[in-house]
């Protein structure tokens, strides 16, 4: 059977780490579009912890590779780190921190999340409810100039702000939800682009202004 039905068939009966035993196996895995995660190493004090963290985390392809193996594609990558591989926000993401439990845990919990989320039901509910994470949103026109722009810098700002109660969503104020969350806010399409974060709203006029120097000083 071949790596790619394997991981499939894993993902759909249950988690299950996989030896990758070859630079071609490891190839096969790095081309394929699901998240899937890579140990570096095959030592037996890393792969029953690697094992359990991959139980409730069925949606990433789990696998390790030897140390010697991996370096061929990843040279800087060292024993008993994590390649975590994901076709959207950021491509690729390290583990380098203690391997412990709670570390990988919030790593995996983290780092699969999108890094810029939309404004749909089920992030809505999780930031709406009691205790819930906080949030910024970018509220902006998708065919106004200067969007891409504002767009990657709010991304930036994601990428250097996250952290597991910190959302960022990027969000219209035409669609479906979209309609009834800009309506909360009191957003309109004057407004746009606009930055709202736990009800301060800051109006960006224009790319430059969206940026960590002149962000909400809570945020």
């Amino acid at each position: 059977m071949c790596i790619r039905d394997r991981a499939y068939i894993n993902r759909m009966t249950g988690p299950k780490i996989l030896e990758l035993k070859n630079l071609e196996q490891l190839k096969a895995v790095i081309e394929q579009k699901i998240m899937r995660s890579i140990l570096v190493g095959n030592e037996q004090k890393f792969l029953p912890l690697y094992e359990e963290i991959a139980f409730p985390n069925n949606d990433i392809g789990f696998f390790y590779a030897n140390e010697t193996i991996v370096k061929e594609i990843f040279t800087d990558v060292s024993l008993g780190q994590i390649i975590f591989l994901k076709e959207s926000d950021e491509y690729m993401t390290v583990f380098k921190s203690e391997f412990t439990k709670e570390n990988l845990k919030g790593f995996f919990e983290l780092y699969k999340r999108p890094l810029v989320e939309s404004a749909n039901q089920p992030v809505m509910q999780k930031i709406t409810q009691k205790g819930g994470p906080k949030a910024l949103f970018l509220f902006r026109n998708k065919s106004a100039p200067g969007t891409p722009e504002i767009v990657e810098e709010f991304k930036k700002v994601a990428k250097s702000m996250r952290s597991l109660d910190q959302f960022f969503v990027e969000t219209g104020i035409t669609e479906g939800l979209e309609k009834k969350v800009a309506a909360y806010f009191g957003i309109e399409k004057t407004d746009l682009p606009t930055l709202e974060y736990i009800g301060l709203l800051y109006t960006s006029p224009s790319p430059r202004d969206l940026s960590t120097s002149r962000m909400p000083s809570s945020a």
